[in-house]
């Protein structure tokens, strides 16, 4: 074949793509595609959107692997400082506690025994659940604590919101009031909106529980009274 027979064949070539509007490249890509749509194959890295708020990323192996979309929100820390003169509790004008998303040594608080007897002997153990205990402020020493009396403002279905600061508030006795005691609680598998508070204790457990007379219906009074 001539040069110019060449040339003749890519032009009448190019002017049947043109009339059908697709290049020689687009073509062998369509064509690509339709053989691995009969194959049940897509391109590696092909990603469609699907739903229930994930997204399908397919791969040459024919199976769909579903991942959510990562959260784009900070987690937020409940921090708090030295209190000045420009930063203080609304209420109560002590140490503010408030939530933020930087991670820092102000972050950080420890958990403590609530007997301050025994709160040497506890130090380091594992922190109880469903149990109260102290939180008290790493960086400042102070204990969180929730004023029930200041309210701040009302709250939907959940009431009204109270204060919350960093101060330690100590009876005659040095010992922290109701006020400092928190409890972390947990959910209670056996039901749906229940927590573990919401279990009545076993009889053995349960102190304000009467005790149980063990004698037999036939049997007389007591034999200490006799």
């Amino acid at each position: 074949m001539s040069l110019h027979a060449a040339t003749l064949c890519n032009a009448v070539s190019k002017e049947q793509n043109r009339g059908s509007g697709l290049s020689p490249g687009k073509e062998q890509g369509e064509q690509g595609r339709d053989e691995e749509e009969r194959a049940g194959l897509t391109p590696k890295g092909r990603q469609s959107s699907g739903g229930a708020g994930g997204v399908a990323s397919a791969s040459c192996d024919g199976v769909s692997k579903w991942r959510k979309p990562e959260c784009s929100t900070p987690p937020l820390y409940l921090s708090s400082d030295h209190r000045t003169l420009l930063r203080s509790s609304k209420r109560s004008w002590l140490q503010e506690v408030y939530l933020t998303d930087e991670a820092s040594y102000l972050n950080c608080w420890q958990a403590a025994f609530l007997d301050p007897q025994f709160r040497l002997e506890y130090e380091g153990s594992p922190v109880p659940a469903n149990a109260k205990i102290i939180l008290n402020h790493s960086q400042t020493n102070r204990g969180l604590a929730a004023h029930r009396h200041l309210f701040l403002r009302y709250v939907g279905r959940f009431g009204k919101e109270v204060e919350v600061a960093a101060h330690t508030h100590l009876d005659s006795h040095r010992v922290e009031k109701p006020r400092n005691h928190w409890m972390l609680v947990t959910g209670n598998p056996r039901r749906d909106s229940s927590t573990m508070l919401d279990v009545p204790k076993p009889p053995a457990e349960d102190a304000r529980a009467p005790e149980q007379d063990a004698r037999a219906p036939g049997q007389g009074a007591d034999p200490g009274g006799q």
